[in-house]
């Protein structure tokens, strides 16, 4: 599913760098007030039904389930295989 993602963290770390190529949306650890009013929002949305607050279309082909399952299961065969 194509999630909207939220993350908490350090603004320009590779978590960061992550969520903004696939439009999740990043706050900073101490911005307490933005996180506040996009739970908000996101509170608002619900109550509408407003779906479109939840979801991220045109998601880069890196972050999209199937290739994710596919590099996942790479890892976990790899890891097997050196166990």
């Amino acid at each position: 599913a194509q999630r909207h993602v939220v993350a908490v963290t350090t603004l320009g770390s590779a978590t960061a760098e992550v969520m903004e190529e696939a439009k999740g949306t990043v706050f900073s650890h101490d911005n307490v007030q933005g996180l506040s009013e996009f739970l908000l929002e996101a509170v608002k949305a619900f109550k509408s039904r407003d779906e479109s607050f939840f979801v991220r279309k045109h998601l880069p082909e890196t972050y999209q389930a199937p290739i994710q399952a596919e590099h996942l299961l790479e890892v976990l065969k790899s890891t097997l295989s050196n166990a």
